[in-house]
């Protein structure tokens, strides 16, 4: 397969008070542990740049997500979707990517939780013998943000999480304001092993931890941008992932047979903020290329030292961006 597919809680101060970073607070009793810039392999190419805050203490930050945010579910033709919403102000949708659960955004949640309405959500619960689309996908981001009360709304997409977005934007363009790409593509070719694995992978039942390599693969892909004084974060981004059946991942791959909309990127009408990290490799730096060249309002940010998955490795850093990019693109700022 691709790289991506073998790719006391509630007693936190309010904003502003000791503990505040860029912008946003962490939990109480968190330890301040200082974080040296060389926390992941350093980018030779970049130019010199302030170190990173402190890591957020994902453990509570968890917690609190788990407790404060609003709990729900929803039926969407043959799929089950569960979610949570948290936060105030105008609403982002957080997309579920092609694996891992709606928690792997606790963390950029918890820092965008004070200037938006966060929606996360997972839709891999398929009822037996259903099949996911393109078309599924986005009927189910919109049934999602109807049931929210959001006729309009803001979207962040990382890597396969952008077929939803693509596709969402071009079916009903008036809904979505703005969108966050990263790591994204206007199609994907598989290679004939990767359809094979597809086919192979629908009918198994097992958790994805149970493949052989697996965690090998994921070891070799991520780890390298995890912070190193906080490997309890790599334990739980290892646990939420492969707790996913085979058969889901390989459901939700399947989607890239039928997805390329490259003839259609310059119908994208809304301001697209398009995120490249370190790591991505070639062809997913060819993929966001394309789309930088089609689509007409972009903005391209790049987040060195990140790897593919910087709203767990360096959240700090996402959220920020995001803030910046979403109200600005939204009042026609960009």
């Amino acid at each position: 397969m691709t790289n991506e597919m073998l790719q006391p809680s509630k007693q936190y101060p309010a904003s502003g008070e000791a503990g505040s970073l860029c912008g946003n607070t962490m939990p109480a009793g968190t330890e301040m542990a200082q974080s040296q810039s060389a926390d992941v392999p350093a980018a030779t190419d970049e130019p010199p740049h302030d170190p990173c805050p402190t890591p957020l203490a994902w453990e509570q930050v968890l917690d609190a997500f788990r407790s404060d945010a609003e709990l729900w579910e929803l039926r969407q033709g043959g799929t089950t979707i569960r979610g949570r919403t948290w936060g105030d102000g105008p609403p982002v949708y957080l997309l579920p990517g092609l694996g891992g659960t709606h928690e792997l955004y606790a963390l950029l949640v918890w820092l965008l939780r004070e200037d938006f309405r966060c929606v996360v959500y997972d839709d891999f619960s398929l009822d037996r013998g259903s099949r996911q689309s393109t078309a599924t996908l986005v009927d189910n981001l919109f049934a999602v943000a109807d049931r929210q009360g959001d006729r309009q709304f803001h979207l962040f997409a990382p890597a396969f999480a952008s077929v939803t977005a693509f596709s969402a934007m071009l079916a009903e363009p008036n809904r979505i304001l703005t969108a966050a790409i990263q790591g994204g593509y206007a199609h994907r070719q598989l290679s004939l092993t990767e359809r094979l694995l597809i086919g192979v992978g629908r009918r198994l039942r097992r958790p994805l931890a149970s493949v052989p390599f697996w965690s090998t693969l994921q070891t070799q892909n991520h780890l390298p941008w995890f912070p190193p004084i906080d490997r309890g974060r790599w334990s739980f981004f290892l646990a939420d992932t492969g707790q996913l059946p085979v058969s889901a991942l390989a459901e939700r791959a399947a989607v890239l047979k039928e997805f390329d909309v490259r003839n259609r990127l310059g119908e994208v009408s809304q301001p697209v903020l398009l995120i490249r990290t370190e790591g991505e490799g070639q062809l997913a730096a060819g993929c966001q290329e394309l789309l930088d060249q089609r689509i007409a309002n972009t903005q391209v940010e790049r987040l060195h030292s990140s790897g593919q998955l910087p709203y767990l490795t360096h959240p700090h850093r996402l959220a920020k961006l995001l803030k910046t990019f979403f109200p600005q693109a939204a009042t026609g700022g960009l």
